[in-house]
């Protein structure tokens, strides 16, 4: 809208325009759009003259502004912005943000708009445009880049920088501000920005076939608050411009949009565009997507009528150089169009009828003839019609037990005779190697005994494999039996069958496999514990034939049946958090357990005892930045520091921190000496090194000179007063209160006739009479406003005016030019600007400003800032509530002393604290979820990694995180092996040398996906072996330490060993012993726990794999997000040893978690009107999910009937209706519907009735 505005006041065409800069550009307020709002809004844009001096207006620059006036005639402004036009024709090209993308590592673009959309920033399929997403490898910087094309608009619209261009930069930047953590994303709008350039269109370059890129960067400047930039650059580093075009005809548009209606219903559609010189192929280019494997169009001539002939040529299947040499032919005439465009109806003739298609679009310029109103498109609807076939009823099935040999156990002889007794039928006994068609036939019941006493899936070979396939692919029930004793945790090598008994019956669903579990010893002995044996099986078999929705897992157990706010001391690192930015009640510390980084070489680490307030951290509860001054002691001090050491009593000045513990780089701490307190040493730092800067360094002020001190009974004015005096300068002030007036009179001796208001201007006039018309020499002015250019004018020639406020600066004030006329300066500063550079001359100069501050108390020059008012870290908010009081006096501390005070406290998600003193061994963690996990660990305290893979650091996204965790003052030992190997096992272990290992991630995994029929036993073998042999030989290998230094055996498991996945039988398998083992861990009281995670998304596998994400969310899985993955790693971590309350079957229970079974997907898409579905519900051990699904899903429906009911009732009666059943007044319905009778037979009878209850 600037752009345009600019353009017309100027008398230009957009093509003409040079070129515009804006600045200041302010966003104050956002439009309502909501269209259910009861008041009209009127919009308004202007745009006038810029007013520089009191009699004259800019020439070049002009005020814009967007404002809104509602019907109560009441106007509100929402953005307003200085514009120009450019000076200069050449386009600014010049690159200043350059990131470094090796140090980058690349997102699924898909992840970081789930997580837009729900923090409420949805741009819809239109703006989605970020193609690629690249942020920090390291999640340290605040960096972000994206790939992206260009857009030019559609026919009817021209843009010099298109709006979606200008919104892919924005949302890169967006991920900048997390520096690669999509859980910190929150939704946030501009607020300003400084500076916008748009080039000329005119003779400039606009590709859009290329992706151009876009690099951002971020700083936060608040609490919430983050300061961005960026830049839209292609591969040559040209940054964004554009070519101006030649605007179509209008009537041309009109079709063209027509034409875009028509493709979008038939998008395989023949067009034929009539007339021999029509330039309409190549305004609808663009939105055919030529060139496109998606193009909208099946062919495009261009054709006029010649002697009843069509005649023309196919448009789009050559290039444009070689269009012109191609003659007009004579089309066939079978050939039919579904679109003709007709630019003219002269153009038209009735011939051209035999040429449509049923169904087919005319778009015409003008009034269409006769003729062609009158052909209606056709409709043909194609029905089909269906049958139902029954299935014949099938004779009485055989049973046959399958055993593991060929010689039968006696237990297996009894199972046979149990067998035929119940069932009345002929029961054989064939042994796995003389499985066939003839000894197995179709549809047979089956009672395996092959895992009765040893393990098969483990270690199946070739032939054991293809028996077994051979099975399950014929018969039409299982029962195995199997003797792991899963709940006490005994024998995890038979748990896979759990796992494959799963899968099988997803890939073969005619297909009942049902696992019994047998924990007695004395089961497979010829005694009593045998019959109870033999019973269950039987009974498992008869359920599995007589029972419609039968359970298909079992345990026996010992001859039965199962189916189966914080104290300081103890809060850690906390850092001050608003949730509310402006409401101080929102006030807390937010909880973190470990600094995210290492100790840096140059760093002093702190335990803060007291922090002193200053007027910065008042700005902070509305989302600015935060100062600090605070005193405490060492606890750490880094490599390359030598003057502080653990213990050491010292104060600190940095910005931006205000945390129980702290880091600072040792050039901006100083010791205390033995008499110096805390709470009052904390006062001193930032107001003396402010006025030092200020009226020392900036102003130069001289004894005898005049100083006006605004705001004076504050921390920085009581310091500016103190050192005026030593010097000897003349002293005028301004206090908001008559008693801090006398206050000052009192404490430092100040004229009273010296003192003024700093509510009004009125200080203007006292100053210029005390001073006899000569004004002041400096003024230290803190003032906004028009109380800021008072203070200007006050200024005595050669006089100083030094600025420490930030507000009108950032508002772009005005200045009167003319004070500049007496030769005045004027200067600002902020104080932490001298400490955010990397200038060492900065770093210098902030040293010298916290020694003479220090200095000058000491040498008793000057004092603290008296009255210091303390308050406990327990009431923060009432110290900010107390700062902010205009009758305040002095300085203000927060204290973080008393070690039982109790604060208010957002604790982290993550409670699991590693040692820096043990190893973590990682296997299988050199991936997209170990990447994840391992940066989490060194955030919590980890620095001792491990990691052992079969192909080490190759991968080049494996080698970047070593790197960056050896940057972060990680060690890291990566041992190239196969976990499978015992002898490689046995050296990554041995890698932790003399420290101990404290933890383990198995995490690895390989998959060979394969319906079970074809599976081969190479691939049934390589997915079990990382899983069944590795996680063996880490057991094994780590059986040499002592048990109490490990203090986790954590397994990533999959959720698909519990519930199966088809094609997937072998990962089933191997997950489902993972989730064995652990419990056979915690049976032996060793720390172990199986996470079954479900759709990871945004890292790991398939995020790596979107489409198979996307098939699984199609189904209605929910993801987990990576921020909840590490909440659950966290728990899991925490949760390591077995149950100890007094569980009624399962003490083991905890060894298990399970995640991601909750159907929220499901839910969520039968909420939008889809019919999705589970194969979980059919699980008999999800009975409980099946029945609240079910529930929620009739009472949608009943709600859904009865509000469509209650549409056709009456308004007493609809009311009464839709009232919820415990609300219903029972008496209410029967009146409504009396009245409504009563009503209808006066009507129709002009009768007075009344009905009467009997």
């Amino acid at each position: 809208m600037a752009v345009e505005a600019m353009c017309q006041v100027a008398g230009l065409q957009l093509e003409d325009c040079p070129g515009v800069e804006l600045r200041d550009f302010n966003f104050i307020k956002a439009l309502d759009m909501d269209a259910g709002r009861k008041s009209m809004v009127e919009i308004f844009t202007g745009i006038q003259s810029m007013i520089i001096f009191s009699v004259t207006s800019s020439e070049k620059w002009w005020k814009f502004r967007v404002l809104s006036v509602d019907s109560d005639s009441q106007a509100t402004i929402h953005m307003n912005a200085a514009v120009r036009l450019a000076e200069t024709t050449s386009p600014r090209i010049s690159r200043t943000i350059k990131l470094d993308r090796s140090t980058m590592q690349q997102d699924a673009v898909r992840v970081w708009y789930d997580k837009f959309t729900r923090e409420g920033l949805n741009w819809g399929p239109r703006f989605a445009v970020m193609e690629e997403v690249f942020r920090d490898r390291a999640r340290a910087a605040h960096v972000a880049a994206a790939t992206t094309h260009l857009q030019r608009g559609e026919p009817f619209g021209r843009y010099i920088a298109h709006p979606i261009s200008i919104d892919a930069m924005l949302q890169t930047a967006y991920v900048a501000t997390t520096a690669g953590w999509v859980s910190k994303l929150r939704a946030t709008v501009p607020v300003a920005m400084d500076s916008v350039y748009v080039a000329p269109p005119s003779g400039l370059y606009m590709d859009t076939d290329r992706p151009w890129c876009i690099d951002t960067k971020s700083e936060s400047v608040g609490f919430g608050t983050m300061k961005i930039d960026a830049e839209l650059f292609d591969s040559s580093g040209q940054v964004l411009s554009c070519r101006s075009r030649e605007s179509a005809d209008e009537s041309v548009l009109r079709l063209a949009g027509a034409l875009n209606l028509a493709c979008h219903q038939r998008c395989n559609s023949n067009i034929l565009e009539l007339g021999s010189q029509s330039q309409i192929a190549e305004a609808v280019r663009g939105l055919l997507r030529v060139g496109s494997s998606f193009r909208r169009y099946d062919t495009y001539y261009r054709g006029f009528l010649a002697d009843s002939d069509l005649v023309g040529k196919e448009v789009f299947s050559v290039t444009a150089e070689e269009q012109n040499s191609v003659c007009s032919a004579r089309i066939p005439p079978d050939k039919k169009f579904d679109i003709i465009l007709v630019p003219s109806v002269d153009y038209w003739t009735p011939a051209l009828c035999s040429r449509l298609t049923p169904g087919a679009t005319v778009i015409t310029v003008g009034d269409a003839p006769s003729v062609i109103k009158g052909t209606a498109p056709s409709l043909v609807t194609v029905a089909g019609t269906s049958g139902l076939a029954r299935k014949p009823k099938a004779d009485k099935p055989p049973i046959i037990v399958v055993t593991r040999y060929d010689k039968a156990t006696p237990l297996d002889l009894q199972l046979q005779k149990t067998l035929q007794e119940h069932f009345r039928s002929v029961v054989n006994i064939v042994g796995l190697s003389q499985v066939s068609p003839a000894t197995v036939p179709d549809r047979s019941f089956v009672v395996s005994t092959l895992e009765q006493q040893q393990p098969l899936l483990t270690t199946i070979n070739e032939h054991e494999l293809a028996q077994l396939q051979s099975i399950t692919d014929r018969v039409a029930k299982i029962v195995w039996i199997v003797h792991g004793g899963f709940i006490g945790g005994e024998k995890p090598d038979f748990a896979p069958v759990l796992g494959l008994s799963r899968a099988l019956m997803l890939e073969q669903p005619s297909l009942q496999f049902a696992v019994l579990d047998v924990d007695d010893e004395r089961s497979s002995a010829s005694s009593a514990a045998a019959a109870d044996t033999l019973r269950n099986i039987v009974h498992v078999l008869d359920r599995l034939i007589h029972d419609p929705e039968p359970d298909f897992e079992f345990a026996q157990r010992n001859g039965n049946r199962e189916t189966v706010d914080l104290p300081l001391a103890t809060a850690r690192r906390c850092k001050f958090g608003i949730k509310d930015p402006g409401q101080i009640d929102s006030i807390h510390f937010v909880q973190e357990e470990h600094h995210p980084t290492a100790l840096q070489p140059d760093d002093v680490k702190i335990s803060v005892k007291s922090v002193g307030m200053n007027a910065k951290d008042l700005y902070a509860i509305s989302d600015a930045s935060c100062s600090c001054e605070c005193a405490g002691v060492v606890t750490a001090a880094g490599d390359n520091v030598s003057e502080f050491k653990a213990g050491d009593r010292v104060v600190a000045m940095a910005p931006g921190h205000f945390a129980t513990v702290e880091r600072f780089p040792h050039w901006a701490v100083s010791k205390l000496r033995d008499e110096e307190d805390f709470t009052t040493t904390s006062t001193i730092p930032i107001v003396f090194s402010t006025v030092i800067y200020a009226l020392k360094h900036r102003a130069n002020l001289q004894p005898g000179e005049t100083v006006l001190i605004h705001s004076a009974a504050g921390g920085v004015g009581l310091a500016a007063i103190q050192y005026a005096k030593h010097l000897g300068a003349k002293i005028f002030a301004t206090v908001g209160t008559e008693s801090k007036k006398w206050f000052l009179v009192e404490k430092y001796g100040l004229d009273p006739a010296h003192i003024f208001s700093s509510r009004n201007s009125s200080f203007l006039p006292a100053i210029m009479e005390a001073t006899s018309g000569q004004g002041v020499d400096v003024v230290l002015n803190s003032l906004t406003g028009d109380l800021l250019r008072s203070s200007f004018e006050a200024c005595a020639d050669f006089g100083r005016f030094v600025e420490i406020g930030k507000r009108d600066i950032l508002d772009h004030g005005i200045l009167d030019m003319s004070t500049f006329g007496r030769n005045v300066s004027f200067m600002a500063f902020d104080l932490s600007n001298l400490y955010l550079p990397t200038k060492p001359t900065h770093h210098q100069l902030w040293k010298v400003l916290l020694t003479e501050s220090l200095d000058f108390v000491r040498s008793k020059i000057c004092e603290p800032c008296f009255p210091i008012k303390t308050f406990d870290a327990s009431d923060i908010t009432d110290a900010f509530r107390h700062f902010s009081l205009g009758t305040r006096l002095g300085k203000v501390t927060v204290s973080f002393q008393d070690p039982n005070t109790k604060i208010k406290v957002i604790p982290t998600k993550y409670e699991t604290a590693f040692s820096a003193h043990k190893c973590y061994l990682m296997i299988g963690c050199l991936g997209g979820l170990g990447r994840s996990l391992s940066k989490w660990m060194i955030s919590s305290g980890a620095r001792r990694f491990i990691f052992m893979g079969r192909s080490g650091t190759d991968k080049p996204e494996a080698q970047g995180m070593v790197d960056d965790l050896r940057a972060q003052g990680a060690h890291v030992t990566v041992i190239r092996g196969d976990v499978c190997r015992y002898e490689d096992v046995e050296r990554a272990v041995a890698a932790a040398a003399d420290y101990p290992i404290g933890g383990v991630i198995q995490d690895s995994m390989a998959l060979s996906e394969a319906l079970w029929s074809e599976m081969s036993h190479r691939a049934w073998h390589t997915t079990l072996g990382p899983k069944v042999r590795g996680t063996w030989n880490l057991h094994r290998a780590l059986s040499y330490q002592p048990p109490s230094e490990l203090d986790f055996f954590v397994m990533t498991s999959s959720i698909s060993g519990t519930v199966g996945t088809a094609t997937e039988s072998n990962y089933c398998a191997a997950n489902a012993f993972l989730d064995a083992f652990a419990r056979y861990r915690n049976r032996l009281g060793l720390p172990a726990i199986s996470i079954d995670y479900g759709m990871i998304s945004e890292v790991g596998y398939l995020h790596e794999h979107p489409d198979i994400e996307a098939l699984m969310q199609r189904k209605g899985i929910h993801p987990i997000k990576e921020d909840e993955l590490l909440q659950i790693m966290n728990l899991a971590l925490g949760n390591q040893e077995p149950c100890t309350w007094d569980a009624r079957y399962d003490h083991l229970a905890g060894s298990h978690l399970l995640t991601d079974v909750e159907f929220i997907g499901l839910h969520e898409q039968r909420d939008r009107g889809f019919e999705g579905d589970n194969h979980v519900f059919a699980d008999p051990r999800a009975a409980l999910f099946t029945a609240s699904f079910a529930r929620r899903r009739a009472a949608a429906e009943r709600q859904h009937s009865t509000t469509t009911a209650a549409q056709h009732l009456p308004a007493d009666i609809a009311r009464a209706v839709l009232l919820r059943r415990d609300q219903r007044d029972p008496g209410a319905l029967l009146p409504a519907l009396r009245a409504v009778v009563s009503k209808k037979i006066s009507k129709s009878g002009n009768i007075s009735t009344t009905l009467k209850k009997t």
